[in-house]
């Protein structure tokens, strides 16, 4: 159900406890949704003059369960899962295109972040993958946190540790405090 001004909008589904969500669309027209099974669904909201009008609720695919959504780059979301693994599917199929183990002891602290061909995921410690093969790239021990996603500036990628900002150097994973 969604409320827009005056009216309500529903649509029937079957029952699913959603556990992620990511915005597809700057817009916030399309929306990667994760239940407590593993489906990933694309909730569409049509609109018309900032109103929405209608909804629709796609099924994509299957990974495990979803603990974060990501929408980054070139069609492919990638979804940080409770089974310890970083999947990349293609949004438009729901296919799995990858997916590479998360080496953390918990599994993904943190929505992934995307820069430059890289997709980059804190786990405790900080990690960083190709985003075409799913290899991991580097990993940074020095760099822990609870929850907490990374960000980016200037090729320098910022991570909160131990209540301390870090900034680790995209390419050559070198830390500075």
């Amino acid at each position: 159900t969604y409320h827009s001004g005056p009216e309500f909008k529903s649509i029937p589904i079957n029952f699913a406890c959603f556990k992620a969500v990511g915005q597809l669309d700057a817009n916030g027209s399309r929306w990667l949704l994760g239940d407590h099974l593993g489906h990933l669904y694309v909730l569409v909201l049509a609109n018309s003059n900032g109103i929405v009008t209608s909804l629709a609720l796609e099924k994509l695919g299957q990974t495990s369960q979803a603990s974060t959504l990501s929408y980054l780059d070139n069609g492919v979301v990638f979804v940080g899962s409770t089974d310890k693994m970083l999947h990349a599917v293609d949004a438009a199929t729901g296919k799995k295109v990858w997916q590479s183990p998360l080496t953390g002891k918990k599994g993904p602290a943190s929505s992934p972040l995307y820069h430059e061909g890289t997709v980059y995921l804190q786990q405790a410690p900080l990690s960083a993958y190709d985003t075409k093969s799913g290899q991991e790239l580097w990993t940074n021990k020095d760099v822990v946190t609870t929850n907490s996603s990374p960000a980016v500036c200037k090729g320098i990628i910022l991570a909160n540790s131990k209540n301390t900002l870090n900034g680790i150097d995209a390419y050559s994973c070198l830390l500075y405090t």
